[in-house]
């Protein structure tokens, strides 16, 4: 029956990581430092961040607005954590200051020069505790619907600037229940009052 599943899954596994596989703990802030709006979804600009990967090299890295749902992805050659830095800032520039507050990540390498996109899109960055995913648990529901369209254990080397962007868009303009069946879109836009720049 699990392969009814949304996501498919037979039963969840604990993930080992790597040692060193750790974005840098000198100058990082801790979830817990982390305004107790974020936590109650209680402002629009506060987001969480992550990487989907597949067999290959390439990844899909995702970043999700808590209050709306509203999903942001883009595909990147490699986990190198300085373009895929200068990369999170192109993605997400178009959105109003206001729009930009705090950002969520793991602990991976690839979100270690976190610091260039605090200097560049006046995020806040904060970093979830290790082997802790629920901490960004939109981040992990966004994966897991990107999920149905590139699976797991497969190569995104050769998914397309367009065929993300198409997938994307399809889940933008989704119904949620949680948003009172509107999508990610009308609520970020407020029914598009707010204009997001492409």
């Amino acid at each position: 029956m699990y392969q009814r599943l949304r996501r498919r899954h037979k039963r969840r596994g604990r993930r080992t990581p790597r040692a060193g596989h750790r974005a840098r703990r000198d100058t990082r802030l801790d979830i817990h430092q982390r305004p107790d709006v974020v936590d109650r979804r209680g402002r629009f600009g506060d987001w969480e961040g992550d990487t989907v990967m597949g067999s290959g090299r390439a990844v899909i890295v995702t970043h999700v607005e808590r209050r709306s749902g509203y999903i942001v992805a883009f595909k990147q050659p490699h986990r190198a954590s300085m373009p895929l830095a200068k990369a999170t800032v192109a993605a997400l520039r178009p959105f109003p200051a206001r729009f930009r507050r705090t950002m969520t990540y793991d602990n991976g390498t690839e979100f270690s020069a976190f610091e260039r996109i605090e200097q560049k899109s006046g995020f806040q960055v904060y970093f979830a505790r290790p082997h802790s995913p629920w901490q960004r648990g939109c981040n992990e529901n966004a994966n897991g619907l990107l999920g149905q369209f590139f699976p797991k254990r497969r190569s995104l080397d050769g998914i397309s600037k367009a065929k993300l962007e198409t997938v994307v868009d399809l889940l933008n303009h989704r119904p949620r229940k949680r948003l009172g069946y509107r999508t990610p879109h009308e609520v970020l836009t407020q029914n598009g009052r707010v204009a997001i720049g492409t």
